[in-house]
């Protein structure tokens, strides 16, 4: 499980699916779901 530490009290869990040729770049897109909810929303 990845984790990106913000500050010193909020690490922050991470998952990054890339499903683009692996020679071509891609751009990245931040998805946040709402309070209350996990990953499963997507």
């Amino acid at each position: 499980m990845p984790i990106a530490r913000i500050r010193p009290e909020l690490n922050m869990h991470y998952r990054l699916d890339d499903y683009t040729d692996p020679w071509r770049a891609s751009e990245a897109v931040l998805m946040v779901h709402g309070n209350h909810e996990g990953g499963a929303a997507w």
